[in-house]
């Protein structure tokens, strides 16, 4: 995410503006799928949204968990907009960084070297800091300076 996109929400501390931009996008996807209008989407492409934006298929699948007992099988806007109020700024700064990250990962390996890394966390809003990262990195990249990313979210998701 670029500073110009920041813009939008200025008078607001950077992390907030992130998320705020987050839920934004978020909720332009939902509004995109709903192509008749109705203020409902079907669970399956609300889970499709989430995992498109980078949330693993169990953790789409959890959130949405709650709206999948409704009689059509639909959630509304309104619901869709609290359940994207109460996500965690960590949780989606690891759901963009596991897009970006999947992205240069080209053969599906799950891993991907700590350059990538460090170039892709420059280009988020994170709370990690440089040092927290070499200090994980010192420890988890093999001699190749390779790291498996789903290893890396699980050790520092709560600085995210």
């Amino acid at each position: 995410m670029g500073k110009n996109c920041y813009e939008k929400f200025s008078s607001v501390p950077q992390p907030v503006q992130y998320a705020m931009l987050v839920k934004a996008q978020l909720q332009e996807q939902f509004d995109a799928a709903d192509k008749e209008s109705s203020g409902r989407v079907p669970i399956t492409k609300v889970v499709e949204i989430l995992r498109n934006f980078g949330f693993t298929n169990m953790q789409a699948t959890r959130y949405v968990e709650p709206y999948s007992r409704h009689e059509d099988s639909c959630m509304s806007r309104a619901e869709f907009m609290l359940l994207v109020r109460y996500m965690q700024p960590n949780m989606l700064c690891e759901a963009e960084l596991r897009k970006k990250i999947s992205e240069e990962d080209k053969s599906n390996t799950g891993k991907i070297t700590a350059k990538q890394l460090k170039e892709l966390l420059k280009g988020c809003t994170t709370r990690l800091r440089p040092e927290q990262l070499e200090n994980w990195l010192k420890t988890n990249q093999d001699k190749d300076g390779i790291v498996n990313y789903e290893e890396f979210f699980k050790s520092t998701r709560k600085q995210l």
